[in-house]
């Protein structure tokens, strides 16, 4: 028995507009700057942020995205990179850098 489901990807973010190109780049740098390369692809690890992301929400927020990019990593025993990733959001979160500062780029 085939089961048909079709999932609507959101178009945009609640606060900034939202695409897999910037998740990937944030898990670069992420892995970047741990110098390492993870286990699981950077893309495959997109793909799995934005399958989530659309299932969960219509207009996911900007810490919903990042929370769940946390949770992927996680999910893939990337531990050190979920830690890593966690600790560069709270030194972010309470200036909010402007897009393209610091580790994660200023958005995920």
């Amino acid at each position: 028995m085939d089961i048909d489901v079709q999932v609507n990807v959101p178009e945009t973010i609640v606060k900034r507009d939202g695409d897999a190109d910037r998740i990937e780049t944030a898990l670069k740098r992420c892995f970047n700057s741990l110098s390492r390369r993870p286990v699981i692809s950077t893309g495959e690890l997109t793909q799995q942020v934005v399958n989530i992301v659309a299932a969960k929400y219509e207009q996911p927020t900007v810490e919903q995205i990042q929370d769940i990019v946390e949770m992927v990593l996680l999910a893939a025993c990337e531990y050190e990179a979920a830690k890593h990733y966690n600790w560069a959001l709270r030194r972010q979160r309470p200036h909010h850098g402007g897009a393209g500062s610091g580790l994660l780029g200023g958005y995920v």
